[in-house]
């Protein structure tokens, strides 16, 4: 069951997620004031560790951990991070793991991990806070019928990663993010760019051609990692510019050539010809008279493709009568 107090009265919800049961239910609330449970599901013979929580339109269940014919979910304490990601500690096999979810959505449709670690054999009553670096301190009844605490040493940051575009035209914007890992590393995490831009997201942009290389610093209270990622800055093609002859003789070979613009478009080029010439340069010829169009396709790495054509008028060739020469004595 889950109640709350709306000012007035006490208002009851009946719960059923994947299974039933609800024993050892610890609760919390997130920063909209959601409600999310962490409970014991005694889907006997199996027993398993669930979760729901409320997303303010319906109750989303899954099940963080079971096993057949054992005990999975006793002793169970939720609390949840800065950033509403939820912390369980609880009791498997009567020893005491410790689960925290990696914050992807929180639902059965779109998955997410638990990421499941054994902290002590043989606990009871378990109890868990958060520091504010995020991590996990544990106080219980053990085996041997002691109180013990319990903390992991605070994890650093180990890695930076960025993806983005890696090639990118002269002058154009390219939009980069920042990964940081593990994804237990304590928080909080500040990611920085070497521009000074502080934030998952940066904008670069470049006006010379060459390589350049991205770099970002991972930092929590524990320590730091830097991250690089390089970028092509290439020169894209804004056209080209085809040279030969504008007039042949029905039957005559032309050959045309074909020229980047910009000259400085960044190699390789690839330039292909409407009657299937790959290559700078091609050869025509039409057999009959009239106007004709040829055209010509360019394409660079850097992501352009340009097409170019010109009009070649194909005459009939000259004739010319000769006259026997005749002289007079």
């Amino acid at each position: 069951m889950y109640a709350y107090y709306d000012g007035a009265q006490w208002v009851y919800e009946e719960l059923r997620g994947v299974g039933e049961g609800g024993s050892f239910a610890s609760l919390a609330l997130d920063s909209s004031d959601l409600p999310h449970i962490a409970y014991n599901a005694g889907d006997w013979p199996g027993v398993r560790l669930g979760y729901m929580h409320y997303d303010g339109r319906r109750w989303w269940d899954e099940t963080v951990e079971g096993e057949y014919l054992q005990y999975v979910g006793n002793d169970g304490a939720l609390v949840l991070d800065t950033a509403d990601h939820p912390h369980i500690v609880y009791s498997y096999r009567h020893d005491m793991r410790y689960a925290h979810h990696d914050g992807a959505a929180l639902r059965q449709a779109q998955g997410g991990a638990w990421w499941i670690e054994t902290v002590d054999i043989g606990s009871d009553h378990n109890y868990l806070a958060l520091d504010t670096t995020g991590q996990a301190h544990i106080s219980y009844w053990a085996g041997d019928f002691d109180l013990r605490y319990a903390s992991r040493l605070c994890m650093p940051v180990l890695g930076a990663a960025i993806v983005g575009p890696a090639r990118l035209p002269v002058g154009a914007t390219g939009h980069y993010s920042a990964t940081a890992g593990p994804l237990d590393a304590a928080l909080p995490i500040t990611l920085t760019w070497e521009d000074g831009t502080v934030g998952a997201t940066a904008a670069y942009s470049w006006t010379a051609v060459g390589t350049a290389t991205l770099a970002v610093t991972a930092a929590n209270p524990c320590g730091e990692a830097q991250g690089t990622f390089t970028v092509t800055v290439c020169q894209p093609l804004t056209g080209a510019v085809i040279t030969g002859p504008a007039v042949l003789f029905s039957g005559q070979f032309g050959t045309y050539q074909a020229t980047p613009q910009p000259i400085t478009a960044t190699s390789p080029l690839t330039f292909t010809w409407d009657n299937g010439t790959v290559g700078p340069s091609s050869t025509y010829s039409w057999a009959a008279t009239g106007d004709y169009t040829l055209t010509v396709t360019a394409t660079n790495d850097c992501g352009t493709i340009v097409r170019t054509s010109c009009q070649v008028q194909v005459v009939e060739w000259p004739y010319h009568c000769y006259l026997p020469l005749i002289r007079r004595e």
